[in-house]
């Protein structure tokens, strides 16, 4: 027989406790939401919602081919790694101003429609390895009576893959990321809005840095950020450097 160690099986307790919080999370914030209404969405894609929507395809590809060859372990990683990390630590936090500070009803709209959507592919891919949890989410979620069990698996459309928006996006989760272990270091609390300023060199970073301002004050706890393409970097500063970006905090 084959033993599963007990921390094994806290850390999939975890798991299934995060999908559940993240549907949570989804349902509270679909008041007004009206799923005939949203095929009539006309708003653009943001670089966020461009950037999961390809990282999802190119979860669907991998989860299908490691079912092909009865990879099933493997199957069941992607999707872990994929919810975990890049849907609940990342999307959600990136959109939650759409949602709680948009005055704009459309927008808050569409950015309901695609976390819905995303959401509904990531159940469907989990289904296989979570039967109970997802068909309980499903229902909710979709609003029908029909089984998760009779609706179709997710196929891949390689079309939507966007390596663009994978490396905006990944630009700005380095930094924030970054940011944020030098506040561990310090041992900064995340109540104290520090000083952030950020020097690059390349045009292009700078460009992505600065559309990307709000959400790397939110998601990096900042009080004040300084985003620069030339200057002195000060001295009395702790400092860490991500691709062409140097990162100050003060």
């Amino acid at each position: 027989d084959v033993l599963l160690s007990e921390d094994r099986i806290i850390g999939y307790r975890n798991f299934v406790n995060k999908v559940w919080n993240a549907s949570r999370f989804t349902l509270m914030n679909l008041e007004g939401y009206d799923p005939e209404a949203a095929h009539q969405d006309t708003q653009p894609l943001s670089t966020v919602e461009k950037w999961i929507i390809s990282r999802l395809q190119r979860l669907i590809q991998g989860v299908s081919e490691a079912l092909d060859g009865y990879k099933f372990d493997h199957a069941a990683h992607l999707v872990y790694q994929f919810t975990w990390h890049e849907f609940c630590d990342w999307y959600l936090e990136f959109i939650k101003p759409a949602l709680y500070e948009s005055a704009e009803i459309a927008v808050r709209r569409h950015t309901q429609r695609v976390l819905t959507e995303v959401l509904g592919t990531i159940l469907r891919l989990l289904h296989p390895f979570m039967p109970f949890v997802t068909e309980e989410i499903w229902h909710k979620l979709s609003g029908v009576e029909s089984s998760i069990m009779v609706a179709p698996f997710p196929q891949s459309h390689p079309e939507l893959i966007d390596p663009d928006a994978e490396a905006e996006m990944g630009l700005v989760m380095e930094v924030v990321t970054a940011i944020r272990n030098i506040r561990a270091e310090m041992n900064v609390p995340l109540t104290t809005r520090v000083k952030v300023d950020l020097f690059t060199p390349q045009p292009s970073s700078l460009r992505i840095l600065k559309s990307h301002r709000h959400s790397l004050r939110g998601l990096a706890r900042l009080g004040e950020l300084n985003i620069e393409f030339t200057g002195q970097p000060p001295r009395a500063a702790a400092k860490a450097v991500v691709d062409t970006v140097e990162i100050c905090l003060l």
